[in-house]
């Protein structure tokens, strides 16, 4: 048992290399091709659903016993259930404007962005995967979990969505590859903080952090 927690560890690490790699590789691609960045958000999905999600065979965490102790950092701005706006919690929203046309799109703030998202609490693994973190301009919704699996199989009803923002004007990219960026960041957040119950050496202080 000793030496399957082990392995279980060490492939958690793993995949957690991996995403930080992966990661890096989308923002540099962000803004750019199309297709290479669908194929960036495909591998972000394979690695977060390998560590978190059971529907082909058991996750890592879950194999750790580790799912439901840990509490999962939730980066959205919180959702009015009242208010039926389109909602893309997880994401912020840039504009250019100038001589031509205005446009808008979909950007993943990372651990940047509004206060709001700094303040809330983390969540057990269920309320966090299969919670509201879109509602588009017809009323559809999501959840990181759909969000995610709509990376490695067809989805229709993700690519019926409408992305249009609230006066009505046409997004310029969908919010699911921006919001695969968000979600690896989440749980890389939530791994990093939880370094000791995960059995993680306490992480490094960079040179320019120590205080001598």
């Amino acid at each position: 048992m000793t030496n399957d927690k082990a392995f279980l560890r060490a492939d958690l690490r793993d995949h957690l290399r991996r995403l930080d790699e992966l990661a890096r590789e989308y923002d540099a691609l962000y803004g750019s091709d199309t297709e290479l960045l669908r194929t960036a958000g495909e591998s972000l999905a394979r690695h977060i659903l390998a560590l978190v999600d059971d529907t082909e065979k058991p996750s890592v965490l879950k194999q750790l016993n580790l799912r439901q102790v840990l509490r999962f950092v939730d980066s959205t701005i919180p959702h009015d259930p009242r208010n039926n706006a389109t909602y893309h919690g997880l994401l912020t929203v840039g504009t250019q404007s100038g001589d031509g046309p205005t446009f808008s799109w979909y950007v993943p703030p990372i651990d940047q962005g509004s206060p709001v998202r700094l303040k809330n609490p983390p969540l057990r693994f269920d309320a966090w995967w299969d919670g509201l973190v879109i509602r588009d301009a017809n009323g559809a919704q999501l959840s990181r979990a759909q969000i995610v699996h709509s990376f490695v199989e067809p989805n229709a009803q993700v690519e019926a969505m409408a992305w249009r923002n609230e006066a009505g004007t046409e997004m310029a990219n969908s919010p699911v590859g921006p919001c695969i960026r968000q979600i690896c960041y989440e749980i890389v957040e939530t791994m990093d903080r939880n370094r000791r119950i995960l059995g993680f050496p306490p992480k490094a202080i960079a040179p320019h952090e120590r205080d001598d």
